[in-house]
């Protein structure tokens, strides 16, 4: 975690900061979650062709990085990020929904349970001056910015609490929304499962959809931290030999990006190291109800 002053009084070491983070989300009053993307009913009329190679890709980078975390891999380079990209209306979206379906069967059996967590930088979700936090470092701030979001999703799943949009997740935790940096937020999950006394670990899948509007947010007052959020994901995703938190929590993040970027954006916020692009190209007719 980032070493900076905050501007009210919080423990410091990550254990405490879960429990309180937890005590604080009981007692949160949900809200009606508005645009809330269906899952199940997604490809519920239709098929969806010509989509094998990217499937196929995110399940060997699935397995993979389960093979990792159950080996304790510290090298960095052997783990994968899945980046999905194409052009508008290409099923970037859908297929994002419809992997964690294929993670969830692929999983079975291998995880002590299998957590799907869908963000959208649309429809209330996307960065705002409501990111911004005076008096924190910018690194913190973008944990918090995207733990946040995961916070809002992750914990109605685990029936901690009601479904909630972001803005009243906000509300409700008040000054204490600086408890929801992303690695203390995978702790409170971790804490609320057990997991940490089981053998199998909890996987989770986040999707961050429609990443390119998180790059130029459109308030003016809006950080602009994106790179940093996402160096926030990788370093809580892929553990090191300083900082292994995710094996700490039992906990394996999966991370799925998808945005239209284009080939000289990706190159720009991304090493090709250890991501999969999962390039998207045009449907074919047959594809299209």
């Amino acid at each position: 975690m980032s070493e900076c002053i905050l501007p009210i009084e919080l423990p410091s070491d990550v254990d405490s900061r879960a429990r309180l983070l937890l005590d604080a989300i009981k007692k949160i009053k949900g809200s009606p979650v508005k645009h809330k993307p269906d899952s199940e009913n997604i490809s519920a009329h239709w098929d969806l062709r010509d989509r094998e190679k990217a499937k196929n890709e995110i399940m060997l980078a699935v397995r993979n990085n389960l093979k990792r975390f159950n080996e304790k891999d510290i090298e960095k380079r052997h783990w994968n990020a899945i980046v999905i990209t194409g052009a508008a209306g290409s099923g970037k979206t859908r297929l994002c929904n419809e992997s964690f379906g294929w993670i969830d069967t692929e999983l079975k059996g291998s995880v002590l349970q299998a957590l799907s967590v869908f963000i959208t930088f649309l429809n209330g979700e996307q960065l705002t001056s409501a990111d911004s936090i005076s008096g924190v470092g910018i690194s913190t701030q973008a944990s918090i910015a995207v733990g946040i979001r995961v916070a809002s999703k992750l914990f109605p799943i685990l029936r901690l609490c009601e479904s909630m949009t972001l803005r009243s997740l906000r509300e409700g935790l008040g000054d204490s929304q600086l408890l929801c940096e992303l690695p203390t937020v995978m702790r409170a999950c971790s804490f609320h499962l057990e997991a940490q006394k089981n053998k199998l670990p909890v996987w989770v899948t986040m999707a961050l959809d429609e990443t390119h509007f998180a790059e130029h947010p459109e308030e003016i007052g809006a950080p602009q931290f994106w790179p940093s959020m996402m160096s926030a994901i990788m370093q809580y995703v892929i553990p090191g030999a300083d900082r292994a938190l995710c094996v700490d929590d039992n906990v394996v993040l999966f991370p799925i990006i998808s945005s239209t970027w284009s080939s000289e954006r990706q190159k720009h916020h991304w090493s090709t190291g250890n991501k999969i692009f999962a390039l998207l190209p045009p449907l074919s007719a047959d594809s299209v109800a």
